[in-house]
């Protein structure tokens, strides 16, 4: 396992140490803080991924439809926990956000 991993995010290469999440390489380079997430590669990741390869990131902002489609995923998941809570007996659908 390497100590450290180069990531190339926003146009800067820097190296970081093994497993930084991506929020905080995105804290230490003060980057937008409109980014609602990250792909590496075809992945998508949440922003508390950890970088344990070399990398190049590249970021998914809300002004995207990329970024606006990650938002209505995540906030109808926790619209759906408040209404279980709320009632425990709903019955959850399944469909687009």
């Amino acid at each position: 396992m390497p100590e450290k991993v180069l990531v190339e995010i926003d146009g800067q290469s820097l190296e970081v140490e093994y497993g930084t999440e991506i929020l905080d390489i995105l804290k230490f380079l003060s980057l937008n803080t409109k980014v609602v997430a990250a792909r590496i590669g075809d992945n998508v990741l949440d922003l508390r991924t950890p970088v344990t390869d070399n990398s190049t990131i590249q970021l998914i902002s809300l002004d995207s439809q990329d970024g606006i489609d990650i938002l209505r995923h995540s906030t109808s998941h926790i619209l759906a926990a408040a209404v279980k809570e709320l009632y425990p007996d709903a019955k959850l659908g399944i469909g687009p956000a």
